[in-house]
């Protein structure tokens, strides 16, 4: 989960930098022994692989390629500017961000480790945190971290539950159970509001949500 109010982190551009940094792979086959996959792109679970718009993420999906991450930067004018070996944003100023995730937790730590060691290959300065499970809580919903993991587990009836999970308007101080990445667009949250009062049986549900698909995978609220 990117804090979206934060230098960088503010550009969607920077952040499906990010996104295309990290090896999903790895993560699923080495700190993981291959219990799990890669998450799709689009951030929704493997019961929803029905809905998922294919044109949508054949388009705009991401996946681990360095060499895109490295031309998004470029794109964007993060470049290393004082050769540390890391960029900087384009008015030059210095881009250090922490990866936060509780201590203890080793698969998330392991993990952790994995996506700052891929950020930095491009370019990206993280580096991976381990406060306490209390203190990652307390940062991550009052908003006071770069980066943070956060599992969304709620496998409902409805891919409704997730987008109000990444969309959830409207933000406060405290953010205790939703859109922890303080991203706002009103669009995204109109269309998850009406994505609730349609049944996954109506065809008319696709609509909405491949567009919720669209925004997810171009503005990067959160890394899958």
């Amino acid at each position: 989960i990117p804090n979206t109010t934060k230098p960088a982190l503010d550009d969607p551009l920077f952040r499906r930098a990010l996104a295309s940094s990290i090896d999903t792979g790895i993560i699923a086959s080495n700190v993981y022994g291959g219990i799990v996959k890669p998450a799709n792109p689009t951030g929704l679970l493997p019961a929803w692989d029905s809905l998922v718009d294919q044109d949508v993420v054949a388009e705009h999906g991401f996946s681990y390629d360095p060499e895109a991450a490295a031309a998004l930067l470029a794109e964007g004018g993060y470049v290393d500017t004082d050769g540390d070996g890391f960029v900087e944003t384009p008015a030059g100023e210095t881009i250090a961000l922490s990866l936060i995730t509780p201590a203890g937790w080793t698969d998330w730590n392991q993990a952790a480790q994995v996506i700052a060691n891929g950020a930095q290959s491009v370019g990206i300065n993280v580096v991976s945190e381990t406060p306490s499970s209390q203190e990652v809580d307390e940062r991550r919903n009052n908003g006071d971290f770069d980066l943070v993991m956060n599992n969304w587990n709620d496998l409902s009836s409805t891919p409704w539950t997730y987008y109000d999970y990444l969309f959830r308007q409207p933000i406060q101080d405290l953010q205790t159970s939703a859109n922890f990445s303080r991203y706002s667009n009103d669009e995204a949250w109109e269309l998850a509001e009406q994505l609730g009062t349609l049944a996954v049986t109506d065809p008319a549900i696709q609509a909405p949500l491949s567009r919720l698909q669209e925004i997810s995978l171009t503005e990067m609220p959160a890394i899958p």
